[in-house]
This record gives C-alpha cells, sequence and structure tokens, in this order.
C-alpha cells in the first residue's frame, strides 16, 4: 500500500460559532491542500471533518500518517474510547452522550479501510504543516465570521428561532448568499422531525449544532418537500429516517447521476437542466463541487400519511404546486401550522420564477381549504395565513 502523510488543525470562533478546518495531504514529492468552514459548529467538529475529509480524499486503502494538535481525536481513536462510545450506543463511561456520533461513525469507517497511525503534535509551535493547517482553519472561520448577521444568542451565527411551543427553524440564505433554505423543526413527546435536509453535509452539520446548543435532540424523521439541490443535498449527512414523495425520489435518482465537474455543469446549463441562480449557488456553498454526493430518501410516499410524534401529528399531503410537481405539504393542525416548503413560489426551472396561473388557482384552492394560521416557507421566515394567501393573489392575472 501507498504511505501518505496527512495534517489536521480545526479552529472555531466562539465554540460554537463560526468555524474552519485545514488539511495538507502529502505522498511523495506532491502536497494538497483542503479546507471548508462552517457558520455554526465547534471546534471538535471542525477537527473531525479536517480529519474525515482529507482521507475521503484518498481514491484507495493507504497507510496513512495522520498527524494532529487534537487530543479529542487522537485520544479517542489510540485509546479505542470512539470504538467503546459506538458499541454502547454513543454512551460515555459517565452515563453522558457522546458528542458528534455522526462524525465519529465516518471516521472510524475510514479508519478500518485505511491502516492510520496516529501521531499527536503540539499546536501553535514549531511544525510548520500544522501551522499552515491553523492558518486555513483560521482563514476559513473568519469567512463564516463577516459573512454572517447578528442573532438571538449575539454570536454572529445562525441560532434556532422557536415559531410556538413545538416548532423551531434555521434561518436560511438568499440567492445573494448560498440558497441556504429554512430548515424547521418540530418536537413531539416521543419523537421529533424536521422539515428538508438543507443543501450540503455543512448545512446539515450547522442545523444539528444548532440543535444541540438549544438542548434539542436530534430528528428522528427527516421529511423532504421537493427535489431541488438546496432541499436534498445534504441528505448524505442525515440521521434517522428519511421521508419523501415517490415522484421526490424518482427525480433524485436521476440527479443523482450528474457529474459535477465544470463541463458537465455548465452543459447542464446548455441545455436548461440546471439554471444560473443554482449553479451559482452551489458553486458557493460547495469548494469543490466534485464533493456533491446525491442520495434518495429511505421512504418513498405514494400517498398521504399522518406521522404521530406524541402530542403533535404532521399530516404529510402529497400535491403539485406552482413551484415544482413532485411536492408535499406538512400540516401540523395542534401548532395551528402549515409547512410549505418552496409550494408558495414561482416554477424557476421552466418560467424563469412566474406562476403557471392554473396551478396557483389550485393551490390557493388547497391552502383555504386548510386551517392554519402560520405558513413555514423555505425562504422566509414564518408568516401569517392571511398575508401569504393576499400575496399569491397578488399572483393571479388580472389581480
Amino acid at each position: 500500500m501507498k504511505t501518505v502523510t496527512i495534517y489536521t488543525d480545526g479552529a472555531c470562533s466562539g465554540n460554537p460559532g463560526p468555524g474552519g478546518w485545514g488539511a495538507i495531504l502529502q505522498y511523495g514529492k506532491l502536497q494538497k491542500e483542503f479546507s471548508g468552514g462552517e457558520a455554526h459548529t465547534t471546534n471538535n467538529r471542525m477537527e473531525l471533518t479536517g480529519v474525515i475529509t482529507a482521507l475521503e480524499a484518498l481514491n484507495e486503502p493507504c497507510v496513512v500518517e495522520l498527524y494532529s494538535d487534537s487530543k479529542y481525536v487522537i485520544d479517542a481513536l489510540e485509546k479505542g474510547w470512539a470504538k467503546g462510545w459506538k458499541a454502547k450506543g454513543w454512551v460515555k463511561a459517565d452515563k453522558k452522550p457522546a458528542l458528534n456520533p455522526d462524525l465519529w461513525e465516518q471516521l472510524l469507517a475510514l479508519c478500518e479501510y485505511h491502516t492510520v497511525r496516529l501521531h499527536w503534535v503540539k499546536g501553535h509551535a514549531d511544525n510548520e504543516f500544522n501551522n499552515r493547517c491553523d492558518e486555513l482553519a483560521v482563514m476559513e472561520s473568519q469567512k463564516f465570521k463577516k459573512e454572517a448577521g447578528p442573532t438571538e444568542e449575539g454570536g454572529g451565527f445562525p441560532a434556532l428561532v422557536r415559531v410556538s411551543d413545538r416548532i423551531w427553524y434555521l434561518p436560511g440564505e438568499d440567492f445573494t448568499g448560498r440558497d441556504r433554505p429554512f430548515l424547521y423543526y418540530v418536537k413531539g413527546e416521543k419523537k421529533s422531525l424536521a422539515v428538508d435536509a438543507g443543501n450540503s453535509p455543512a448545512h446539515v452539520r450547522a442545523f444539528y449544532a444548532a440543535l444541540e446548543a438549544a438542548g434539542l435532540p436530534r430528528p428522528h424523521i427527516t421529511l423532504l418537500t421537493h427535489w431541488h439541490w438546496d432541499h436534498t443535498f445534504g441528505l448524505t449527512a442525515v440521521e434517522g429516517v428519511t421521508m419523501t414523495s415517490a415522484a421526490t425520489n424518482e427525480k433524485l435518482g436521476q440527479v443523482a447521476q450528474w457529474k459535477w465537474n465544470d463541463a458537465a455543469m455548465k452543459e447542464r446549463l446548455n441545455t436548461g437542466e440546471d439554471i444560473q441562480a443554482c449553479d451559482d449557488c452551489i458553486r458557493r456553498e460547495y469548494a469543490d463541487p466534485g464533493d456533491i454526493r446525491v442520495t434518495t430518501a429511505d421512504v418513498s410516499l405514494y400517498g398521504d400519511v399522518e406521522i404521530d410524534l406524541g402530542g403533535v401529528t404532521c399530516r404529510v399531503i402529497l400535491r403539485d404546486s406552482p413551484h415544482s410537481r413532485d411536492g408535499l405539504f406538512i400540516h401540523i393542525p395542534e401548532e395551528k401550522a402549515l409547512a410549505v416548503g418552496d409550494g408558495e413560489s414561482g416554477d424557476y426551472y421552466e418560467l424563469g420564477g412566474a406562476y403557471d396561473q392554473s396551478r396557483l388557482t389550485e393551490l390557493l384552492t388547497f391552502l383555504e381549504g386548510l386551517e392554519y394560521d402560520v405558513a413555514l416557507g423555505g425562504h422566509q421566515a414564518p408568516w401569517s395565513k392571511a398575508d401569504q394567501l393576499a400575496e399569491l393573489r397578488g399572483f393571479l392575472t388580472g389581480e
């Protein structure tokens, strides 16, 4: 087997807060740098992500000399703690939950695939490669720190916002940023549910970190409202059971065959299979679009269903919308709320964001027949049913 050397480091401002990671991979005279970050994360998650990303870059089993200044990573692997946490259902010896099980699952699997030799190095000392990784990590975290706006916690990064007794959301970003949609969370007495999977694994990790900061468990179920990239490309990082309509899963199966090199992305723009706004946002969200991995949900729904979370019910209603022909809506009667995904928006793929009048009329009839007070949209903060219907009626020709 080939022997490669990897250096990694992570950084976080606030912990939790804006964070970054850096990695250097060396083989012979070849050297490659990697880096990335998240708007809301922790230092340990960044340390783990750096190691995972570097190991995932290897195309075949290798002997890996891994250097890190993180005692959290080195000790948990070298002393077998992480394997022990996994064997006990991610519970530590002190009976407290082991944090970051999603990342540890990935790292343990990679350590089975490769032969990893662990080396702890002192941080911010005389190791030039560790210091370079630190520079990369800090640089990435500073990007998010500069971009982020004020939040409830005043930390400069998105925090969960409470809608009602049992509903929260993580604010999103618009087309001028990375087009991250609002992610919603519904907590029952027995289970919890998330609406949509976000636009990347990094988005999912930011969502989970926000849940952890708010003292909320990760969702048992995640529902996808439609196939568009910004609502589904984080699916590979989602925990628990994932569900969506059969139509959405069929489309995701097709998208999973797409290639993500520059030539293929430009060709889809030429053929109209993709649109410029999405291409731009994808390139902002992913430092390397080649990292994109698209998958389908665990469960395909062929009709409406009710999901009992314990004290709160989510009615999943499958129907087309002006935005896409594979949509679903989630009615939460106990909270008088309706999650619409992007169902209240126009059609960007076929009509440049305009509304098909017949589909808009059908949507209005559907919404008028449901009892709810608050609409949970995919790219805006929750708003009243009255305001929602008034705006949609304004898009009807002649209104």
